[in-house]
Protein backbone atom coordinates (compact mmCIF):
# COMPACT_ATOMS: atom_id res chain seq x y z
CA UNK A 1 0.00 0.00 0.00
CA UNK A 2 1.56 3.31 -1.10
CA UNK A 3 1.07 6.24 1.33
CA UNK A 4 3.12 8.89 -0.49
CA UNK A 5 6.18 9.08 -2.70
CA UNK A 6 8.56 8.13 0.11
CA UNK A 7 6.73 5.65 2.34
CA UNK A 8 5.38 2.25 1.40
CA UNK A 9 3.62 -0.17 3.72
CA UNK A 10 3.72 -3.80 2.72
CA UNK A 11 0.36 -5.46 3.18
CA UNK A 12 0.63 -8.68 5.15
CA UNK A 13 -1.44 -11.67 4.10
CA UNK A 14 -4.19 -12.72 6.51
CA UNK A 15 -2.76 -14.76 9.34
CA UNK A 16 -3.85 -18.37 9.61
CA UNK A 17 -4.92 -19.68 12.96
CA UNK A 18 -3.45 -23.14 12.52
CA UNK A 19 0.06 -23.48 11.14
CA UNK A 20 1.40 -26.87 10.00
CA UNK A 21 3.26 -27.03 13.33
CA UNK A 22 -0.06 -26.64 15.18
CA UNK A 23 -1.68 -29.41 13.15
CA UNK A 24 1.23 -31.82 13.70
CA UNK A 25 1.44 -31.16 17.44
CA UNK A 26 -2.31 -31.31 17.99
CA UNK A 27 -2.47 -34.48 15.90
CA UNK A 28 0.10 -36.21 18.10
CA UNK A 29 -1.65 -34.94 21.21
CA UNK A 30 -5.03 -36.24 19.99
CA UNK A 31 -3.62 -39.71 19.36
CA UNK A 32 -1.97 -39.70 22.79
CA UNK A 33 -5.24 -38.81 24.53
CA UNK A 34 -7.15 -41.43 22.54
CA UNK A 35 -4.51 -44.03 23.40
CA UNK A 36 -4.70 -42.99 27.06
CA UNK A 37 -8.41 -43.77 27.10
CA UNK A 38 -8.06 -47.21 25.50
CA UNK A 39 -5.09 -48.25 27.64
CA UNK A 40 -6.94 -47.31 30.81
CA UNK A 41 -9.92 -49.58 30.02
CA UNK A 42 -10.37 -52.82 32.03
CA UNK A 43 -10.35 -54.80 28.78
CA UNK A 44 -6.77 -53.62 28.20
CA UNK A 45 -5.46 -54.70 31.60
CA UNK A 46 -4.89 -58.23 32.83
CA UNK A 47 -6.07 -57.45 36.34
CA UNK A 48 -9.47 -56.41 34.95
CA UNK A 49 -9.28 -52.98 36.56
CA UNK A 50 -8.81 -49.44 35.32
CA UNK A 51 -5.22 -48.27 34.82
CA UNK A 52 -4.61 -44.88 36.43
CA UNK A 53 -4.81 -41.81 34.21
CA UNK A 54 -1.19 -40.87 34.95
CA UNK A 55 0.19 -44.29 34.00
CA UNK A 56 -2.09 -44.54 30.95
CA UNK A 57 -1.05 -41.09 29.74
CA UNK A 58 2.64 -41.81 30.28
CA UNK A 59 2.44 -45.16 28.47
CA UNK A 60 0.46 -43.71 25.54
CA UNK A 61 2.90 -40.79 25.25
CA UNK A 62 5.88 -43.14 25.33
CA UNK A 63 4.28 -45.31 22.62
CA UNK A 64 3.22 -42.49 20.28
CA UNK A 65 6.55 -40.72 20.78
CA UNK A 66 8.25 -44.09 20.08
CA UNK A 67 10.32 -43.82 23.24
CA UNK A 68 9.97 -47.04 25.23
CA UNK A 69 10.17 -45.69 28.77
CA UNK A 70 7.60 -47.59 30.83
CA UNK A 71 6.08 -47.05 34.25
CA UNK A 72 4.29 -50.41 33.98
CA UNK A 73 5.68 -53.54 32.28
CA UNK A 74 4.00 -54.17 28.93
CA UNK A 75 3.55 -57.96 28.86
CA UNK A 76 2.54 -58.53 32.52
CA UNK A 77 0.19 -55.52 32.56
CA UNK A 78 -1.67 -55.43 29.25
CA UNK A 79 -3.94 -58.00 27.63
CA UNK A 80 -3.77 -58.87 23.94
CA UNK A 81 -6.16 -56.00 23.26
CA UNK A 82 -4.02 -53.57 25.23
CA UNK A 83 -0.87 -54.75 23.47
CA UNK A 84 -2.61 -54.30 20.09
CA UNK A 85 -3.53 -50.73 21.10
CA UNK A 86 0.11 -50.09 21.96
CA UNK A 87 1.25 -51.51 18.63
CA UNK A 88 -1.13 -49.18 16.78
CA UNK A 89 0.14 -46.22 18.81
CA UNK A 90 3.76 -47.16 18.07
CA UNK A 91 3.08 -47.52 14.34
CA UNK A 92 1.19 -44.23 14.26
CA UNK A 93 3.94 -42.44 16.12
CA UNK A 94 6.67 -43.99 13.98
CA UNK A 95 5.12 -43.14 10.63
CA UNK A 96 3.51 -39.92 11.75
CA UNK A 97 -0.17 -39.07 11.90
CA UNK A 98 -0.11 -37.04 8.68
CA UNK A 99 1.46 -39.92 6.75
CA UNK A 100 -1.32 -42.26 7.86
CA UNK A 101 -3.96 -39.60 7.23
CA UNK A 102 -2.68 -39.21 3.68
CA UNK A 103 -2.95 -42.98 3.24
CA UNK A 104 -6.60 -42.84 4.29
CA UNK A 105 -7.27 -39.99 1.83
CA UNK A 106 -5.59 -41.93 -0.97
CA UNK A 107 -7.61 -45.06 -0.18
CA UNK A 108 -10.80 -42.98 -0.22
CA UNK A 109 -9.63 -41.39 -3.48
CA UNK A 110 -9.84 -37.94 -1.92
CA UNK A 111 -7.80 -35.07 -3.29
CA UNK A 112 -4.61 -34.18 -1.40
CA UNK A 113 -4.93 -30.41 -0.99
CA UNK A 114 -2.11 -27.88 -0.90
CA UNK A 115 -2.67 -27.46 2.84
CA UNK A 116 -2.25 -31.24 3.29
CA UNK A 117 0.98 -31.13 1.31
CA UNK A 118 2.32 -28.24 3.39
CA UNK A 119 1.65 -30.13 6.61
CA UNK A 120 3.24 -33.28 5.17
CA UNK A 121 6.28 -31.26 4.13
CA UNK A 122 6.63 -29.99 7.71
CA UNK A 123 6.08 -33.46 9.20
CA UNK A 124 8.67 -35.09 6.94
CA UNK A 125 11.24 -32.27 7.37
CA UNK A 126 11.28 -31.42 3.68
CA UNK A 127 11.94 -28.04 2.10
CA UNK A 128 9.47 -28.36 -0.80
CA UNK A 129 6.07 -29.89 -1.47
CA UNK A 130 7.09 -31.36 -4.81
CA UNK A 131 6.99 -35.16 -4.68
CA UNK A 132 5.84 -35.35 -1.06
CA UNK A 133 2.78 -37.52 -1.82
CA UNK A 134 4.92 -39.90 -3.87
CA UNK A 135 7.32 -40.13 -0.92
CA UNK A 136 4.41 -41.03 1.37
CA UNK A 137 3.49 -43.93 -0.91
CA UNK A 138 7.08 -45.17 -0.80
CA UNK A 139 7.19 -44.80 2.98
CA UNK A 140 4.11 -46.96 3.42
CA UNK A 141 5.33 -49.67 1.05
CA UNK A 142 8.82 -49.70 2.56
CA UNK A 143 7.44 -49.86 6.10
CA UNK A 144 5.21 -52.87 5.37
CA UNK A 145 8.00 -54.75 3.56
CA UNK A 146 10.73 -54.03 6.12
CA UNK A 147 8.58 -54.87 9.14
CA UNK A 148 7.31 -58.06 7.47
CA UNK A 149 10.85 -59.23 6.72
CA UNK A 150 11.92 -58.35 10.28
CA UNK A 151 9.03 -60.34 11.77
CA UNK A 152 9.84 -63.33 9.54
CA UNK A 153 13.48 -63.34 10.68
CA UNK A 154 12.53 -63.05 14.37
CA UNK A 155 9.85 -65.72 14.13
CA UNK A 156 12.05 -68.89 14.41
CA UNK A 157 13.99 -67.97 17.59
CA UNK A 158 10.92 -66.54 19.34
CA UNK A 159 8.63 -69.46 18.47
CA UNK A 160 11.35 -71.95 19.39
CA UNK A 161 11.64 -70.44 22.87
CA UNK A 162 8.08 -69.24 23.56
CA UNK A 163 5.84 -71.38 21.37
CA UNK A 164 2.79 -69.85 19.66
CA UNK A 165 3.21 -66.63 21.66
CA UNK A 166 6.42 -66.08 19.71
CA UNK A 167 4.44 -65.20 16.57
CA UNK A 168 2.90 -62.13 18.20
CA UNK A 169 6.20 -61.31 19.89
CA UNK A 170 7.98 -61.35 16.51
CA UNK A 171 5.45 -58.98 14.92
CA UNK A 172 5.40 -56.65 17.92
CA UNK A 173 9.21 -56.56 18.22
CA UNK A 174 9.69 -55.94 14.48
CA UNK A 175 7.33 -52.95 14.47
CA UNK A 176 8.76 -51.64 17.75
CA UNK A 177 12.34 -51.94 16.47
CA UNK A 178 11.72 -50.34 13.07
CA UNK A 179 9.83 -47.48 14.73
CA UNK A 180 12.69 -47.17 17.24
CA UNK A 181 10.19 -47.58 20.08
CA UNK A 182 11.90 -50.11 22.35
CA UNK A 183 8.80 -51.75 23.79
CA UNK A 184 8.93 -55.53 24.17
CA UNK A 185 6.73 -58.43 25.31
CA UNK A 186 9.32 -60.46 27.22
CA UNK A 187 8.70 -59.15 30.71
CA UNK A 188 7.39 -61.44 33.45
CA UNK A 189 6.17 -60.94 36.99
CA UNK A 190 9.63 -61.79 38.32
CA UNK A 191 11.51 -59.86 35.62
CA UNK A 192 9.21 -57.12 34.26
CA UNK A 193 11.83 -55.09 32.37
CA UNK A 194 14.19 -57.69 30.89
CA UNK A 195 13.96 -56.39 27.30
CA UNK A 196 16.16 -58.59 25.05
CA UNK A 197 18.69 -59.64 27.71
CA UNK A 198 17.65 -63.26 27.15
CA UNK A 199 18.81 -63.06 23.54
CA UNK A 200 22.28 -61.57 24.02
CA UNK A 201 23.78 -64.75 22.50
CA UNK A 202 21.31 -64.91 19.59
CA UNK A 203 22.96 -63.57 16.45
CA UNK A 204 19.67 -63.71 14.54
CA UNK A 205 17.74 -61.63 17.08
CA UNK A 206 20.55 -59.13 17.73
CA UNK A 207 21.43 -58.51 14.08
CA UNK A 208 17.79 -58.34 12.94
CA UNK A 209 16.80 -55.86 15.64
CA UNK A 210 19.92 -53.75 15.02
CA UNK A 211 19.21 -53.60 11.27
CA UNK A 212 15.60 -52.61 11.90
CA UNK A 213 16.73 -49.87 14.28
CA UNK A 214 19.33 -48.47 11.87
CA UNK A 215 17.04 -48.58 8.82
CA UNK A 216 14.22 -46.89 10.72
CA UNK A 217 16.63 -44.31 12.11
CA UNK A 218 18.30 -43.09 8.91
CA UNK A 219 15.11 -41.54 7.57
CA UNK A 220 12.58 -42.47 4.93
CA UNK A 221 13.94 -40.01 2.35
CA UNK A 222 17.43 -41.54 2.69
CA UNK A 223 16.05 -45.06 2.26
CA UNK A 224 14.15 -43.89 -0.82
CA UNK A 225 17.29 -42.32 -2.30
CA UNK A 226 19.36 -45.44 -1.67
CA UNK A 227 16.93 -47.66 -3.55
CA UNK A 228 16.33 -45.08 -6.29
CA UNK A 229 20.04 -44.71 -7.05
CA UNK A 230 20.79 -48.40 -6.54
CA UNK A 231 23.27 -47.82 -3.72
CA UNK A 232 25.46 -45.37 -5.68
CA UNK A 233 26.81 -43.14 -2.93
CA UNK A 234 28.10 -40.44 -5.28
CA UNK A 235 24.60 -39.70 -6.57
CA UNK A 236 23.02 -39.24 -3.14
CA UNK A 237 22.00 -35.81 -1.88
CA UNK A 238 24.11 -33.99 0.70
CA UNK A 239 21.47 -34.78 3.32
CA UNK A 240 21.62 -38.51 2.61
CA UNK A 241 25.42 -38.55 2.59
CA UNK A 242 25.64 -36.74 5.92
CA UNK A 243 22.98 -38.95 7.50
CA UNK A 244 24.77 -42.14 6.43
CA UNK A 245 28.28 -40.95 7.30
CA UNK A 246 27.34 -39.59 10.74
CA UNK A 247 25.23 -42.67 11.55
CA UNK A 248 28.02 -45.08 10.63
CA UNK A 249 30.64 -42.99 12.46
CA UNK A 250 28.61 -42.80 15.67
CA UNK A 251 27.85 -46.52 15.66
CA UNK A 252 31.54 -47.36 15.10
CA UNK A 253 32.67 -44.90 17.77
CA UNK A 254 30.17 -46.27 20.27
CA UNK A 255 31.15 -49.85 19.54
CA UNK A 256 34.88 -49.20 19.99
CA UNK A 257 34.29 -47.34 23.25
CA UNK A 258 31.90 -49.91 24.72
CA UNK A 259 33.98 -52.93 23.74
CA UNK A 260 36.87 -51.43 25.73
CA UNK A 261 35.05 -49.80 28.65
CA UNK A 262 32.52 -52.59 29.30
CA UNK A 263 34.89 -55.58 29.30
CA UNK A 264 34.63 -55.92 33.08
CA UNK A 265 31.26 -54.23 33.50
CA UNK A 266 28.01 -55.00 31.64
CA UNK A 267 29.79 -57.32 29.17
CA UNK A 268 31.62 -59.35 31.81
CA UNK A 269 30.79 -63.04 31.83
CA UNK A 270 30.15 -63.15 28.08
CA UNK A 271 32.36 -64.92 25.58
CA UNK A 272 34.32 -62.93 22.99
CA UNK A 273 31.65 -63.20 20.28
CA UNK A 274 28.84 -62.17 22.61
CA UNK A 275 30.89 -59.22 23.87
CA UNK A 276 31.31 -57.95 20.30
CA UNK A 277 27.58 -58.38 19.61
CA UNK A 278 26.67 -56.79 22.95
CA UNK A 279 28.91 -53.76 22.34
CA UNK A 280 27.46 -53.25 18.85
CA UNK A 281 23.93 -53.53 20.25
CA UNK A 282 24.68 -50.95 22.95
CA UNK A 283 25.95 -48.52 20.32
CA UNK A 284 22.99 -49.06 17.98
CA UNK A 285 20.29 -48.97 20.65
CA UNK A 286 21.57 -45.59 21.87
CA UNK A 287 20.38 -44.21 18.54
CA UNK A 288 16.80 -43.85 19.94
CA UNK A 289 15.84 -47.54 20.04
CA UNK A 290 15.29 -48.46 23.69
CA UNK A 291 16.10 -52.18 23.60
CA UNK A 292 18.97 -53.63 25.60
CA UNK A 293 20.67 -57.02 25.73
CA UNK A 294 22.80 -56.28 28.82
CA UNK A 295 22.12 -54.79 32.25
CA UNK A 296 22.44 -51.01 31.90
CA UNK A 297 22.83 -50.48 35.65
CA UNK A 298 26.05 -52.53 35.45
CA UNK A 299 27.56 -50.15 32.87
CA UNK A 300 30.64 -48.10 33.70
CA UNK A 301 29.69 -44.46 34.43
CA UNK A 302 31.91 -43.34 31.54
CA UNK A 303 29.93 -45.58 29.20
CA UNK A 304 26.67 -44.09 30.41
CA UNK A 305 28.07 -40.62 29.71
CA UNK A 306 28.98 -41.62 26.14
CA UNK A 307 25.56 -43.21 25.73
CA UNK A 308 23.94 -39.93 26.80
CA UNK A 309 25.84 -38.16 24.03
CA UNK A 310 24.71 -40.71 21.45
CA UNK A 311 21.11 -40.44 22.68
CA UNK A 312 21.23 -36.65 22.46
CA UNK A 313 22.32 -36.79 18.80
CA UNK A 314 19.79 -39.50 18.02
CA UNK A 315 18.56 -40.53 14.59
CA UNK A 316 18.27 -38.69 11.26
CA UNK A 317 15.60 -36.17 10.18
CA UNK A 318 12.41 -37.62 8.74
CA UNK A 319 12.95 -40.91 10.56
CA UNK A 320 11.16 -42.74 13.36
CA UNK A 321 13.74 -41.61 15.93
CA UNK A 322 14.34 -38.53 18.08
CA UNK A 323 17.28 -36.48 19.31
CA UNK A 324 18.72 -33.34 17.72
CA UNK A 325 19.35 -35.50 14.61
CA UNK A 326 22.54 -36.52 12.81
CA UNK A 327 22.55 -33.72 10.23
CA UNK A 328 22.03 -31.11 12.95
CA UNK A 329 25.04 -32.51 14.79
CA UNK A 330 27.09 -32.44 11.58
CA UNK A 331 26.20 -28.81 10.84
CA UNK A 332 26.90 -27.80 14.44
CA UNK A 333 30.28 -29.57 14.28
CA UNK A 334 31.24 -27.88 11.00
CA UNK A 335 30.12 -24.51 12.40
CA UNK A 336 32.50 -25.03 15.31
CA UNK A 337 35.34 -25.81 12.90
CA UNK A 338 34.48 -22.71 10.85
CA UNK A 339 34.58 -20.69 14.07
CA UNK A 340 38.13 -21.87 14.77
CA UNK A 341 39.13 -21.07 11.20
CA UNK A 342 37.49 -17.65 11.25
CA UNK A 343 35.52 -18.51 8.11
CA UNK A 344 32.40 -16.53 7.14
CA UNK A 345 30.84 -19.37 5.10
CA UNK A 346 29.73 -22.84 6.12
CA UNK A 347 30.75 -25.29 3.40
CA UNK A 348 30.17 -29.07 3.63
CA UNK A 349 31.21 -31.39 0.82
CA UNK A 350 31.56 -28.48 -1.61
CA UNK A 351 28.06 -27.23 -0.78
CA UNK A 352 27.38 -23.89 0.86
CA UNK A 353 24.94 -24.25 3.77
CA UNK A 354 22.29 -21.53 4.12
CA UNK A 355 22.55 -19.25 7.13
CA UNK A 356 18.92 -20.06 7.94
CA UNK A 357 19.79 -23.76 8.20
CA UNK A 358 22.72 -23.00 10.49
CA UNK A 359 20.47 -20.90 12.75
CA UNK A 360 17.95 -23.75 12.93
CA UNK A 361 20.69 -26.17 13.95
CA UNK A 362 21.84 -23.93 16.79
CA UNK A 363 18.22 -23.50 17.89
CA UNK A 364 17.65 -27.26 18.02
CA UNK A 365 20.86 -27.94 19.96
CA UNK A 366 20.28 -25.17 22.50
CA UNK A 367 16.63 -26.13 22.99
CA UNK A 368 17.64 -29.75 23.47
CA UNK A 369 20.21 -28.82 26.11
CA UNK A 370 17.66 -26.64 27.93
CA UNK A 371 15.03 -29.42 27.94
CA UNK A 372 17.47 -32.06 29.20
CA UNK A 373 19.00 -29.88 31.91
CA UNK A 374 15.59 -28.54 32.91
CA UNK A 375 14.16 -32.05 33.28
CA UNK A 376 17.24 -33.18 35.22
CA UNK A 377 16.95 -30.33 37.72
CA UNK A 378 13.21 -30.88 38.13
CA UNK A 379 13.59 -34.61 38.75
CA UNK A 380 16.36 -33.97 41.27
CA UNK A 381 13.87 -31.87 43.24
CA UNK A 382 10.71 -33.97 42.85
CA UNK A 383 12.06 -37.53 42.94
CA UNK A 384 14.48 -37.42 45.85
CA UNK A 385 12.20 -39.17 48.33
CA UNK A 386 10.90 -41.84 45.93
CA UNK A 387 14.26 -42.76 44.42
CA UNK A 388 16.18 -42.63 47.69
CA UNK A 389 13.78 -45.21 49.12
CA UNK A 390 14.78 -47.70 46.39
CA UNK A 391 18.45 -46.70 46.25
CA UNK A 392 18.24 -45.08 42.78
CA UNK A 393 18.60 -41.38 43.62
CA UNK A 394 21.66 -40.46 41.58
CA UNK A 395 22.55 -37.56 39.29
CA UNK A 396 23.96 -40.14 36.88
CA UNK A 397 20.71 -42.13 36.69
CA UNK A 398 18.47 -39.06 36.52
CA UNK A 399 20.49 -37.42 33.73
CA UNK A 400 20.41 -40.73 31.86
CA UNK A 401 16.60 -40.70 32.14
CA UNK A 402 16.41 -37.10 30.89
CA UNK A 403 18.61 -37.77 27.85
CA UNK A 404 16.63 -40.93 27.13
CA UNK A 405 13.34 -39.02 27.23
CA UNK A 406 14.51 -36.20 24.93
CA UNK A 407 16.13 -38.61 22.48
CA UNK A 408 12.99 -40.80 22.61
CA UNK A 409 15.33 -43.70 23.30
CA UNK A 410 13.60 -45.50 26.14
CA UNK A 411 16.59 -47.08 27.90
CA UNK A 412 16.63 -46.53 31.64
CA UNK A 413 18.60 -47.36 34.74
CA UNK A 414 15.37 -48.47 36.41
CA UNK A 415 13.99 -45.23 37.85
CA UNK A 416 10.97 -44.82 35.53
CA UNK A 417 8.48 -46.98 37.50
CA UNK A 418 9.27 -45.08 40.71
CA UNK A 419 8.64 -41.56 39.38
CA UNK A 420 6.06 -39.38 41.10
CA UNK A 421 3.06 -38.00 39.21
CA UNK A 422 4.92 -34.72 38.64
CA UNK A 423 7.98 -36.59 37.39
CA UNK A 424 5.88 -38.68 35.00
CA UNK A 425 4.20 -35.62 33.50
CA UNK A 426 7.56 -33.86 33.13
CA UNK A 427 9.19 -36.84 31.40
CA UNK A 428 6.12 -37.24 29.16
CA UNK A 429 6.35 -33.58 28.13
CA UNK A 430 10.03 -33.92 27.18
CA UNK A 431 9.27 -37.12 25.25
CA UNK A 432 6.59 -35.21 23.34
CA UNK A 433 9.00 -32.35 22.54
CA UNK A 434 11.68 -34.83 21.47
CA UNK A 435 9.36 -36.63 19.06
CA UNK A 436 7.51 -33.65 17.57
CA UNK A 437 10.75 -31.66 17.42
CA UNK A 438 11.96 -28.49 19.19
CA UNK A 439 11.54 -26.43 16.02
CA UNK A 440 7.95 -27.54 15.52
CA UNK A 441 7.12 -26.75 19.15
CA UNK A 442 8.83 -23.35 18.89
CA UNK A 443 7.05 -22.38 15.67
CA UNK A 444 3.72 -22.88 17.46
CA UNK A 445 4.44 -20.03 19.86
CA UNK A 446 6.73 -17.71 17.91
CA UNK A 447 5.33 -15.84 14.93
CA UNK A 448 7.37 -15.77 11.75
CA UNK A 449 9.01 -12.39 11.35
CA UNK A 450 10.40 -10.81 8.22
CA UNK A 451 12.89 -8.04 8.94
CA UNK A 452 12.26 -5.05 6.66
CA UNK A 453 15.18 -2.97 7.90
CA UNK A 454 18.92 -3.47 7.52
CA UNK A 455 20.81 -2.38 10.63
CA UNK A 456 24.52 -1.39 10.85
CA UNK A 457 27.02 -4.20 11.39
CA UNK A 458 28.77 -4.54 14.74
CA UNK A 459 31.15 -6.95 16.46
CA UNK A 460 31.31 -8.43 19.94
CA UNK A 461 34.15 -9.96 21.92
CA UNK A 462 33.70 -13.77 21.92
CA UNK A 463 35.49 -16.48 23.90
Amino acid sequence: MKIDNNVTIIDKPPRRFLKPAHIISLGFLSVILLGTFFLSLPVSNKDGGWLSFTDSLFTATSAVCVTGLAVVPTAPTFTGFGQAVMLILIQTGGLGLMTLSTLVLMLLRRKITLKDRLVLTEALNRDETNGVVRLVRRILVMTVLIEAVGAALLLPPFVMQNGAAGVWQAVFTSVSAFCNAGFDLFGTASGPYVSLTGYVSSVTVSVTVMLLIVIGGIGFSVISEIFSFRFRFSRLSLHAKLALIVTASLILFGFLFFIIAEQNASLSGLNAGDKVMGAFFLSVTARTAGFNTVDLTAMHPASRAVMMGLMFIGASPGSTGGGIKTTTFAIFLFMTICGFKGSDELVIMKRNIKTKTAYKSVTVVVTGVVLVLGLTVLLLFTERENLTAVGLYSLDYIMFEAFSAFGTVGVSCGITPYLSAVGKFAVAFVMFCGRVGPLTIGVMFVAKHTELLRYPDSSLMIG
